[in-house]
């Protein structure tokens, strides 16, 4: 009977060890995954261009070309500028 017992509580050993090692290489394998599943998200956000979207845009900053008074535009000389040739 002993032979008996020793061996149930040598095969419920083993299986603890087992499901173990099962627990340890499914947390392996969740780790993997959830750098798999960035990386696929990443790549995803690059393919379709957004992957500098990140950050919010700026809006541009404009400078007025509208002259404070209209007290010295008789006076005023305008400037003007050829377009270069290519």
């Amino acid at each position: 009977m002993a032979s008996r017992d020793d061996e149930t509580s040598r095969l419920r050993t083993q299986l603890q060890r087992k499901a173990d090692e099962v627990e340890r290489l499914l947390a392996q394998l969740r780790e993997k995954e959830a750098v798999i599943n960035e990386l696929n998200s990443t790549i995803e956000l690059l393919r379709i261009g957004l992957g500098h979207s990140h950050r919010p845009r700026l809006r541009a900053v404009g400078i007025s070309a509208e002259p404070t008074s209209t007290a010295n535009l008789q006076d005023a000389k305008l400037v003007y500028h050829t377009k270069p040739q290519r």
